[in-house]
């Protein structure tokens, strides 16, 4: 065994915090925190955990980086291979490097268990310790107060598992999104098409994809460490086994009548996958048998001869039909076959009406490559579904292909869409006004996107109002959309959104992310969760931009994963997380792309507004003068609470609010209110702001807030208590809490009486009262309540009396309120 030296806990990690604290994993470490945790959890509170992975999942630095978090002193060992037959060496070195031993009782008498004290053994590779040391470690790891036990095993097929009876802690392959930072982390700066499909060849383990990079054809291999244990797991089956399997990994895995009828012509029988099965290599589905592990065909392949590969593969072809069949043709065709080439179109064309864009396109891909003729529309077609699968470097490849012999419009245009997946909107643009072309819908995304609106020349309803709507010209773009002259497309609901128009946009927009292909559903959701802002459903709209990040990640779109991100950071911002809103903010900065000039501003409108809700009116004046009209009503507030003129803005906000933007009606009213100098003007401009500012809690909210603030500044206190009280109550339903702060400041102000919060109003009642609040505040009648808990009606009556004396509420609608915010729903009795 490889004994390696006692080592600090400050091996160049910092101890985590106590308890399953986050703590800091090793800085190669990827994807790993939740086992991180588990494991740190286990550690502290069983003292022991056993983590179990396959060859390439990252096993040994996960352990590292486990043990270097754990806030103890590490002992680490590491069992070799060829060792296991040693017996009690490993537990015999420790001891000796150790000293202060115990004597054993039982099985493994004889030798010492080491005195951990609050030190944690660390023993890697525990499938090459010996038994009897394995099971002296195993009692170990159980015995309370004896320091903590971390012990790490390989699992394969056809390994017989090293048991120490402690629950496993399984390390799983990792995600697309994980396994694109850890290509950036070794400088493979491998497209999201290439990365989504090795994740789901080779189950997301790190080794076998790195590996997979290295090669660069996009064809699975393994790490040589794996490939090696592989190897060795099919050298202990049968010959027979070994061939019967290759049907198994072939692409589409054949269902088990036609993989018998396989196996049958080439000499062999089901049977013979018994040994597979027997070793753990296979399991039996539904459909068949099949293997437990992606790994098991690049495994497979590699020691596969080419002559059996492509027997098995013709024999599959001849027994299968649709497009399986072609596909098995198209495997094993290593010259141009035209009817091989036309039988996958066919395939891509039955693929394209289920809406499988990736698999079509690469089908298309394959037929381009097969054929002698029509080249190029094979390769325009894949590069189309790949566009729509959201596949931008694919499909910029294939143009590239095609342009060969086609270098027209149609490849100009998908080629302009993917450059603007990618986060290239003025290259797109540029790429655009070059060929000179018809502008489709999806062209004019680019140009809304780089600000180069003016440029365009389209036709289309939709494009003429995104552009009147992007050079401000609302009621114009409105009209077009309210004769319906939009349609119903992506769009469309992009000038809903432009004109500030929730009810419009919800509708299309959930139709869209119920239909739309992956290249658009960023977008759609990222949307969504705007609209989800205005209507003060913030958790919608965070679960929306979340999803849209995620997507937008997955796919490789940077613009929209950073729009995405923005989204998000204005809810924190609001919701008083500036920590995390910073965070974010500084994410969506490094994906934005060259020329995006809409998301430029949509970050700095956001950076505005998490300085604004800070209190820092001079930093949120600075960060608001790059975010153009998107930040106007905030950098007007800005300006006047920092000493400065707001007279521009507010100029360009009563331009903006005749040209027919709702917000900006509603942000100038308010920023008059907070001019007013006497209370006749404060009350006017209030009650405007707030009546303009209806739809959007969060803006109504502010408008109340500055209504209060600046009766009580022109000494009416009585008359700001109610707007106060209102915007406390509506920035306390949307959780903004430095807003509502905000509110209770001004309250105290103004001498009103602090209201204290709803859990200690409730906390009041008597047992029999609280019951009965809540089934009130749940709907019921006060008969329905005394049937329930076995009253007369007067004595219900007389109770909730008491009930609204204690908690200061007048009617039902004010008990349900309050009861609401602290009671689950469906808690009353009966």
């Amino acid at each position: 065994m490889d004994l390696v030296e006692r080592v600090p806990c400050a091996c160049g990690v910092s101890p985590r915090p106590a308890r399953g604290g986050p703590g800091r994993p090793a800085p190669d470490l990827v994807g790993r925190d939740a086992e991180l945790t588990r494991a740190w959890i286990a550690l502290d509170e069983t003292g022991a955990c056993l983590v179990v992975g396959e060859p390439g999942c990252g096993r040994s630095a996960f352990v590292r980086a486990c043990a270097a978090g754990s806030g103890r002193e590490v002992v680490a060992l590491r069992g070799r291979e060829g060792e296991a037959d040693l017996d009690g060496a490993v537990l015999a070195e420790l001891a000796a490097r150790l000293g202060g031993a115990d004597e054993t009782d039982g099985p493994g008498a004889g030798h010492p268990a080491p005195t951990l004290g609050r030190r944690l053994l660390v023993v890697d590779d525990l499938q090459w310790v010996d038994a009897r040391s394995r099971s002296v470690l195993g009692r170990l790891a159980r015995r309370p107060g004896a320091g903590a036990v971390l012990l790490a095993r390989r699992t394969l097929p056809g390994e017989m598992p090293a048991t120490t009876d402690l629950p496993p802690l399984p390390l799983g392959g990792l995600g697309p999104a994980d396994l694109r930072l850890l290509a950036r982390r070794h400088d493979h700066p491998a497209p999201p098409a290439l990365v989504a499909r090795l994740a789901e060849e080779t189950g997301g383990n790190p080794a076998a994809f790195l590996a997979s990079l290295d090669r660069g054809d996009g064809v699975v291999v393994l790490a040589p460490d794996q490939a090696r244990a592989w190897a060795a797991a099919l050298d202990a089956l049968p010959p027979r086994t070994v061939r019967a399997l290759a049907p198994l990994v072939a692409d589409p895995r054949p269902a088990l009548p036609t993989l018998d009828a396989v196996l049958t012509s080439l000499g062999l029988r089901l049977a013979d996958l018994d040994p597979a099965h027997l070793a753990g290599m296979v399991v039996t589905a539904p459909e068949g048998p099949e293997p437990v592990s992606p790994l098991l065909r690049p495994a497979l392949l590699a020691r596969t001869p080419p002559a059996w590969w492509g027997r098995t593969l013709r024999a599959l072809a001849d027994r299968a039909d649709g497009s399986g069949r072609v596909r098995y043709r198209a495997a094993v065709s290593r010259r141009p076959d035209d009817g091989v080439a036309a039988e996958l179109d066919v395939a891509a064309a039955e693929l394209r009406a289920r809406r499988e864009w990736w698999a079509a396109a690469r089908t298309s891909a394959r037929a381009a490559e097969l054929a002698g003729d029509g080249v190029a529309g094979r390769y325009i077609a894949a590069a189309r579904d790949a566009v729509r699968a959201g596949a931008a470097e694919a499909a910029l490849d294939w143009c590239a292909a095609a342009r060969r012999d086609d270098p027209g419009a149609e490849v100009a245009g998908i080629r302009a869409r993917a450059l603007t997946q990618l986060g290239r909107p003025r290259a797109a643009v540029d790429l655009l006004l070059r060929t000179g072309g018809p502008i489709t819908e999806d062209g004019v995304l680019p140009f809304l996107e780089s600000g180069r609106t003016a440029e365009l020349t389209c036709p289309l309803p939709a494009a003429r109002a995104a552009v009147s709507a992007a050079a401000g010209r609302f009621m114009e773009a409105r009209a077009t959309l309210d004769e319906g002259r939009c349609g119903p497309g992506l769009l469309a609901a992009v000038v809903a959104v432009q004109v500030e128009d929730p009810d419009r946009a919800r509708p299309l927009l959930d139709v869209l992310a119920a239909e739309a292909d992956p290249a658009d559903l960023p977008r759609v959701l990222a949307m969504r969760a705007e609209v989800g802002w205005w209507a003060g459903d913030w958790d919608d709209s965070v679960r929306d931009a979340a999803e849209s990040a995620g997507l937008a990640d997955a796919v490789g779109q940077p613009g929209m994963a950073a729009r995405a991100r923005t989204q998000l950071a204005r809810v924190d911002a609001a919701r008083g997380r500036p920590d995390l809103a910073t965070r974010r903010l500084r994410e969506a900065r490094g994906l934005a792309g060259p020329g995006d000039t809409a998301l430029t501003r949509r970050i700095a409108a956001v950076e505005g507004l998490l300085r604004l809700t800070g209190g820092a009116h001079v930093g949120a004046a600075e960060a608001l003068a790059g975010a153009g009209d998107l930040g106007l009503a905030d950098l007007a507030e800005a300006l006047l609470r920092s000493g400065e003129d707001p007279g521009p803005a507010l100029v360009r906000l009563d331009l903006l609010a005749r040209q027919g933007l709702p917000s900006a009606a509603a942000a100038a009213a308010r920023v008059r209110t907070l001019l007013a100098d006497d209370a006749e003007s404060a009350a006017a401009h209030g009650r405007l702001a707030v009546r303009l500012a209806v739809p959007r809690p969060f803006e109504r909210a502010r408008a109340l807030l500055a209504a209060g603030e600046s009766l009580r500044r022109v000494r009416r206190p009585t008359a700001a208590r109610a707007p106060l009280r209102a915007a406390l109550q509506l920035c306390e339903a949307l959780r903004a809490d430095p807003w509502a702060d905000r509110a209770r400041r001004e309250l105290d102000a103004s001498g009103a009486e602090r209201e204290q919060p709803a859990a200690v109003r409730l906390a009041l009642l008597t047992p029999q009262e609280r019951q009965i609040a809540v089934a009130v505040a749940g709907g019921r009648t006060n008969p329905e309540v005394a049937h329930a808990l076995f009253l007369s009606r007067k004595t219900v009556e007389a109770h909730l009396t008491r009930v609204y004396r204690k908690l200061g509420v007048r009617s039902r609608v004010g008990l349900t309120r309050l009861v609401g915010a602290q009671e689950p729903q469906g808690s009353s009795s009966g």
